[in-house]
């Protein structure tokens, strides 16, 4: 082989390495505290939660037909599209600090449709 190919093969080593050992499933019934290099990082409380946002007023809105989106907004209890900074909030409060008691919920994000 020659150093190219020994060169790739080494850096797949060492990034299946980093993604297998810096993956952690918290169980249901514990709380892990995370720590880098002896430094306090996080504590993981149990629970998963689903942010199920419905169409936005970026990305694949912008592709469909006006006649789409306008009848999505017709359906929509709010009358309009959520914005990606409403979104963002609702994902960074489920995974804050804020958010401890929270667990298995699907936080729907779509107007009242």
């Amino acid at each position: 082989m020659d150093s190219t190919t020994i060169l790739v093969l080494l850096i797949l080593v060492v990034a299946l390495l980093a993604v297998t050992f810096g993956i952690r499933i918290v169980p249901q019934s514990k709380v892990y505290i995370v720590e880098r290099f002896g430094k306090f990082e996080k504590v993981l409380h149990p629970g998963l939660n689903l942010l199920a946002p419905g169409l936005l007023d970026v990305g694949l809105a912008q592709a469909l037909p006006l006649r789409q989106v306008d009848e999505y907004r017709r359906h929509s209890a709010l009358g309009r599209l959520a914005t990606a900074a409403e979104v963002a909030r609702t994902a960074v409060f489920l995974v804050s600090d804020r958010n401890r008691f929270m667990s298995g919920a699907k936080v729907v994000l779509d107007g009242g449709l």
